[in-house]
């Protein structure tokens, strides 16, 4: 027995100071004697236990039992290791992870675990033809770990599991093995061969009730790595699962796409899903006027809410798998993640997390102020278009024609003014309690989209307001002129009322950008008044 083992051994059995006082030192001869002597019976050479479970037939029942805290259901907590897996990888540029650099991760977070006992990790692989990609890098170089991993004497061999899901889970590994080559067969055997609906959320349920045992009884430690590319089309399950991870102390890493800023993004043919990343939608939804969508997809920097919300619980990690490439602002591709996507600072972004928590918690949340309900009452009005290319010229040919001209311009705006005006009064009603918002998250989010409603009204109402005036009759300045044109500018010579809100916007969209910079808000406001909000005629 080495010097090291017969420490901890005989760790336990120190006498106390009254003690040595007492026996002097030819007491403590014989007591370290009897220590040695028993510690050379009851300690195990080194190796020995790793060699015995090397040779043990894979049973759980030959597991030995872990001490169990009797007065609740709860495992103790876990030894953590104070390393995250993300120090220990390179990285793209801003934290972005290729898949093989995410697999990676997800490796040293097993043999982190590893490190501490006898661990059993279970690799989950979506089954969907539109991960095929992800899951072909990603299973590959996990398989390859596992044909390079060696023995190491002394340490604890490795249980693994291997299914793959989509709109069912099929096992490619289901009772755990510790034989490298037999894991390595089974994760390169995964195939993307499912259908498009993903029972992701169900796929970890099953793993918790099928492998709950050997964590509870036998103290293996237990983590879930999934591979999937999509949000999980049954992802409402996750509130009965973050319970059940955290109490059972099985982290769950995912490996998968970022979550779009704000909403979901459906693929070209609506067989995908992506994001969001909150679990409700917090911010009202308008195309650009002019018909402009630079900024209709950006990265949220977070992953879908409901899986990262479980890696959180649970004391996973979700990892971002993006694509390679530029960073031109509306360089949006139609699939998800686009490499090309605008994204905003990691260290930035950690203060404008999303809420995670359970939906009755978050329906308290947003009771517990009037402008949070009222803007999250408005999100829900839907996505409104505004006009991509309203007329703006008008020949002055004769009364006549230039009065059915200005009637038809004006149908475009009467189709968008209700539906304008009902956004901007449901946040109206809730712009007097935004001083009580203490997260900056819901700052931003409140003050873009009220000050967005404003905008909006102003140039929707005063667009047709600017028609109205101009069929009532207007005279040119120069005789020579043959045409009216409307043009942006940020005054409006036809009421005070959408001046004075022309000015409100302006100055809630530069409130977003002073308070919240580089951020998703900011961008999103600095846009906005990339275009002045009122209406001015000019003539030619």
């Amino acid at each position: 027995m080495d010097g090291q083992q017969t420490s901890r051994c005989s760790r336990s059995r120190r006498l106390n100071t009254g003690q040595r006082l007492l026996f002097g030192r030819a007491g403590w001869l014989v007591v370290a004697s009897i220590a040695l002597l028993v510690g050379v019976v009851g300690c195990e050479p080194p190796g020995r236990k790793a060699a015995e479970r090397n040779n043990e037939p894979e049973d759980r029942s030959r597991l030995k039992p872990a001490a169990r805290d009797e007065s609740s259901d709860r495992m103790k907590p876990a030894e953590r290791s104070g390393r995250s897996v993300f120090e220990v990888v390179d990285v793209k540029s801003d934290g972005d992870l290729s898949a093989r650099a995410a697999a990676e991760m997800a490796w040293r977070a097993v043999e982190d675990s590893r490190g501490y006992g006898e661990t059993l990790v279970v690799w989950m692989f979506d089954d969907s033809p539109g991960a095929r990609s992800l899951v072909s890098e990603v299973s590959d170089y996990i398989a390859n770990r596992y044909e390079r991993d060696r023995i190491v004497e002394g340490r604890q061999p490795l249980r693994t599991a291997v299914g793959q899901f989509s709109e069912t889970v099929t096992w490619h590994l289901e009772e755990p093995t510790t034989e490298n080559a037999k894991a390595a067969e089974a994760i390169r055997s995964v195939s993307s061969s499912g259908s498009e609906r993903e029972v992701t959320f169900a796929a970890v349920a099953e793993c918790i009730d099928h492998f709950k045992t050997t964590r509870l009884k036998f103290g293996v430690k237990t983590l879930f790595v999934l591979v999937t590319d999509e949000t999980g089309d049954d992802w409402e399950m996750v509130d009965d699962l973050v319970g059940k991870v955290s109490r059972y102390q099985m982290p769950v890493y995912v490996i998968g796409s970022p979550a779009p800023f704000g909403y979901r993004y459906y693929g070209e043919d609506r067989d995908k899903q992506y994001g969001p990343e909150s679990r409700g939608l917090e911010m009202i939804k308008l195309s650009n006027w002019g018909g402009d969508v630079a900024m209709d997809v950006v990265d949220s920097g977070f992953g879908p809410f409901a899986l990262e919300w479980l890696c959180r619980e649970s004391g996973g990690v979700f990892m971002s798998v993006r694509p390679e490439g530029g960073r031109f602002v509306g360089a949006v591709g139609s699939s998800w993640p686009n490499g090309a996507s605008v994204r905003f600072p990691k260290d930035t972004m950690v203060r404008y997390a999303p809420d995670y928590v359970s939906a009755e918690e978050y329906q308290q949340l947003l009771a517990s102020n009037k402008a949070i309900s009222a803007l999250a009452a408005a999100a829900k009005i839907g996505r409104q278009e505004m006009m991509s290319y309203p007329q703006l010229n008008f020949k002055s040919q004769n009364e006549a024609a230039l009065a059915r001209s200005l009637t038809e311009a004006q149908k475009s705006a009467a189709r968008l003014g209700p539906q304008v005006n009902r956004m901007y009064d449901t946040l109206k009603e809730g712009q007097r309690h935004r001083d009580d918002i203490t997260s900056p998250r819901w700052q931003a989010a409140f003050d873009l989209s009220f000050g967005r409603s404003c905008a909006a009204k102003v140039r929707v109402n005063g667009y047709n307001s600017m028609l109205a005036a101009l069929k009532r009759g207007m005279t040119f300045e120069d005789p020579n002129s043959t045409m009216w044109v409307l043009e942006s500018d940020n005054t409006i010579s036809v009421a005070t009322s959408l001046q004075n809100l022309s000015d409100r916007a302006r100055l809630l969209l530069q409130r977003v950008i002073d308070e919240h910079p580089n951020t998703p808000w900011a961008m999103m406001a600095d846009r906005e008044l990339q275009t002045p909000i009122g209406w001015k005629w000019t003539e030619r």
